[in-house]
């Protein structure tokens, strides 16, 4: 199953979380999270980023590649593969969240948008 949100979705989204990041009240928790939400809205749309999980450079978000993704995240969050100094648990979530909202699994956006 491919990407089902459209690009203005994609984009709205990418600027709530820009402007969450650049708060200074949130942990360090959060800022992960919403690191990781960012960097997969990014990948989604098609801007040449590495993918978020495995940041590989220029693999480009097809079918598999997005579903592959989305087992690593969940390998991160379960404790099936040590996080990195990039990727962990609360990156892992918000990649996660992101996923399963642009595949259409859940009608939750990764981050409120009100």
């Amino acid at each position: 199953m491919a990407v089902i949100r459209g690009d203005e979705e994609l984009r709205n989204c990418a600027a709530v979380v820009a402007d969450e990041l650049s708060q200074d009240f949130y942990s360090a928790d959060a800022k992960a999270r919403f690191s990781g939400i960012l960097a997969t809205l990014q990948w989604v749309a098609g801007e040449v980023v590495p993918s978020p999980i495995d940041q590989r450079p220029g693999v480009t978000p097809s079918s598999q590649a997005v579903e592959d993704e989305l087992a690593n995240a969940y390998d991160v969050i379960y404790r099936r593969r040590p996080p990195s100094k990039v990727v962990n648990g609360s990156y892992a979530g918000g990649v996660e969240a992101t996923l399963l909202w642009a595949l259409g699994r859940s009608d939750e956006p990764p981050t409120p948008l009100d």
